[in-house]
């Protein structure tokens, strides 16, 4: 590997090359407070302020590839069209239009203006801060969303720094610039881009690390190169599957899904060893059915964890719509990679509804048990329990060696040491609360009731109409039943909108017999509920005794959903 390095100026990097983010680079990372921090550094600093390193390569005749330093050179040219434009505001045209050169110039290989600072991604936002003359509004797009954010905070430290008195602010203008173009940079310079994505792996840009996603995209793009950059099917995939995990309701971290992709299909391994474990394993033959497979796997991942993403649910399917929702309110992550192996093979064809359907259903339910209200401990080995029967089913054949995959996990889940027993879960049952003192567990609570009066009601509820009801009212004071039994599930049922306005803070002679009155037209009310005759706390804590024992032997029972 040949490397030349030297020591220059901004000023002299921007004048000597044309420079261009490529396509194995990650998009533009700084926050705001990265973006405050590099202005403090700069902003009153000597005009030969040290700044790091760029390390470049030939990419084209007179063209350089940025490998490392494109956060802190695309930061420095919003600065620089930023400054542009307020030397144009203040009526200083001659040095706005001079400074424009080192943003906007002539190439004399053909004549033709090209911006100093180019991308390989569309960067419409980008091209609209570095365009001399604007027209319109800018454009937004959540690709670009942290390079507005960085402009607009150049632009009112910029703003702030030069006011004050108005017959100074030429000169501080001119002081910036010249501070900014004067500051100094050592540029390491390689032949060509293998070099360049060798020292892309290995090197960190100012103030973050590489993350699992670059060494993931550097790596592939290194094995998938285009002579035709209009026509890159590589960089169309890997935007697809960072567009659509940006664009989820729900936060989808895309090191996290590359992480549950890996270990839905391959060994398993921790979050930090998947970047050189790429490297080391995905060969260039078999690199874009890899990427092919982060394609699919980007959608079936956000269909799992933003279940609304997917608009075509059959009504059969439903349950396992409902039982993603679930999982996402008990903000559990270790079964991932195994409703994602198991999403998957349903998805091709490969696994029946009967059989995706109970495995899913038996997660949701396991997780109930054991995460959402009793609370275990999480550990290592349920993950790798996890990960190891995806694998597993990946690779097995379709029909029955995929269905003793999904029994056998099945099994494990169910056995007594990963279960708590049902002493275990009715105590940790009377703990789940929800009131407007206890707000918490508000999502969690209404999952509870919604799916214990599925299961005592079999005529079809609409719960979009349903609220829950506290029987002993919640602003009650000083009453015969304290906060924490009036926030326990024993306490709640649901009922219509209508109804609950109705019931209101009355007391429960009074509510008991509108309740009886809506359950003789068709309402499903507790019989425990209807043949109460008083409402203590020693009911409340007999009916949440009784609710959990319905629950942990019946609802949420695993030997229901056997696959």
């Amino acid at each position: 590997m040949k490397v030349k390095s030297d020591d220059r100026t901004i000023g002299e990097v921007l004048q000597g090359h044309f420079l261009k983010v490529p396509r194995f680079q990650r998009p533009y990372e700084w926050t705001k407070e990265e973006v405050d921090d590099f202005w403090d550094d700069i902003h009153g600093a000597s005009s030969d302020y040290f700044i790091g390193s760029m390390v470049l390569f030939q990419s084209t005749h007179g063209l350089q590839g940025i490998v490392d330093g494109q956060q802190r050179l695309t930061t420095i040219t919003l600065l620089l069209c930023i400054l542009r434009d307020e030397l144009q505001r203040v009526g200083m045209s001659d040095e706005a239009a001079g400074l424009h050169n080192l943003i906007e110039r002539r190439s004399v290989l053909d004549n033709k203006s090209h911006f100093v600072l180019q991308t390989d991604e569309d960067s419409p936002y980008l091209r609209y801060m570095q365009t001399y003359a604007k027209h319109g509004d800018p454009p937004i797009s959540d690709a670009e969303k942290l390079l507005r954010q960085a402009a607009d905070a150049l632009k009112i430290r910029l703003r702030n720094a030069i006011a004050g008195e108005a017959n100074k602010v030429k000169g501080k203008l001119l002081k910036l610039r010249d501070t900014i173009l004067g500051l100094r940079l050592i540029t390491v310079e390689v032949d060509n881009e293998d070099d360049a994505t060798v020292i892309f792996q290995t090197l960190n840009s100012r103030g973050r690390d590489l993350a699992t996603a670059d060494l993931v995209k550097s790596h592939l793009f290194s094995h998938l190169r285009t002579d035709n950059p209009a026509n890159d099917s590589a960089r169309e995939k890997w935007s697809l599957i960072r567009q659509s995990l940006t664009a989820s309701r729900v936060d989808i971290p895309i090191d996290r899904f590359l992480l549950h992709s890996w270990l839905s299909r391959r060994d398993y391994l921790a979050q930090a060893d998947l970047g050189k474990t790429v490297r080391k394993t995905v060969r260039k033959r078999e690199a874009m059915s890899f990427l092919e497979g982060l394609v699919l796997d980007a959608r079936l991942y956000r269909e799992i964890n933003e279940p609304e993403f997917r608009s075509d649910w059959q009504r059969e399917e439903r349950p396992i719509r409902e039982a993603f929702t679930a999982l996402q309110t008990f903000r559990v992550r270790q079964p991932l990679p195994w409703l994602l192996a198991i999403w998957r093979d349903y998805d091709s064809g490969k696994l029946k509804l009967k059989h995706a359907l109970a495995a899913i259903c038996a997660i949701e339910r396991f997780h109930f048990l054991s995460t959402a209200v009793a609370s275990q401990p999480s550990s290592g080995g349920i993950s790798k329990m996890y990960a190891t029967h995806a694998r597993q089913l990946f690779a097995a054949a379709a029909g029955q060696e995929k269905v003793a995959v999904l029994r056998d996990l099945h099994a494990k889940i169910s056995a007594g040491q990963r279960l708590p027993t049902l002493d275990q879960f009715a105590a940790a049952f009377a703990q789940v609360r929800y009131s407007r003192v206890f707000t918490q567990q508000a999502r969690l609570v209404q999952y509870t009731l919604r799916r214990l009066q599925q299961h005592q009601n079999n005529a079809p509820i609409d719960f979009s109409e349903m609220t829950i009801e506290h029987l002993a009212p919640q602003a009650q004071t000083g009453g015969p039943v304290s906060y924490l039994a009036i926030s326990r599930l024993g306490n709640m049922i649901l009922v219509p909108k209508e109804l609950n306005e109705r019931l209101g803070t009355k007391p429960f002679d009074a509510k008991l017999e509108l309740l009886r009155t809506a359950a003789a037209e068709g309402l499903y009310v507790d019989p425990f509920v209807l043949n109460a005759t008083k409402w203590t706390e020693e009911e409340i804590d007999e009916r949440t005794r009784l609710l959990a024992d319905v629950a942990y032997t019946e609802v949420w029972s695993l030997a229901e959903v056997r696959p």
